[in-house]
């Protein structure tokens, strides 16, 4: 081999190492960096006034919300008294008597409460599934999680159910 191709070939394995360099090492701190970059930018854009504006905006957002619910609701207060007597006044539409109301455990989220109760009530199915559909579909949000129907006759026609379920309120602040 002569001395110019031994040149070429070393010239050429150079610039191969060279892109292979590049190619892992240079571009590899370069993305890095630009991402780095990218992560500054984006906190510089967060400063505080806009996200004293943003979280303005949001309490507003939530206060015409939570007004919206409890205007919803009906003329039931936000409590346990009122949770029954929206119970007791579906059972009236429904043309339903209790046989027992029993309120189950509550739990509280950060704003809202749920208050948990078992019916028994004893009717025929149209009128059991009437008062259910009362329920679900009234002015507060109601949220059935059992229902279990046993008849209490060969002829079906009175059905006992038992019903579990709970009622999501706005509790009023202290």
């Amino acid at each position: 081999m002569n001395q110019k191709k031994k040149y070429q070939y070393f010239t050429a394995a150079l610039f191969l190492v060279f892109i292979y360099l590049t190619g892992t090492e240079v571009l590899d701190r370069w993305s890095t960096s630009l991402q780095l970059y990218n992560e500054m930018r984006a906190k510089e854009e967060l400063n505080p006034e806009k996200l004293a504006m943003k979280k303005m905006e949001l309490r507003a957002r939530r206060q015409q919300l939570m007004t919206a619910l409890t205007r919803n609701s009906g003329n039931y207060d936000q409590s346990e008294t009122g949770v029954f007597e929206y119970l007791n006044s579906c059972a009236h539409e429904a043309s339903v008597k209790f046989e027992s109301l029993v309120p189950a455990e509550s739990e509280s989220t950060s704003q809202l409460r749920e208050i948990g109760f078992k019916i028994g009530i004893s009717n025929d199915f149209h009128h059991v599934g009437t008062f259910v559909n009362t329920i679900e579909n009234g002015t507060l949000s109601a949220r059935i999680r059992k229902i279990e129907i046993q008849s209490r006759s060969k002829s079906g026609s009175p059905v006992s159910a038992t019903i579990e379920g709970s009622v999501s309120i706005l509790p009023k602040k202290r």
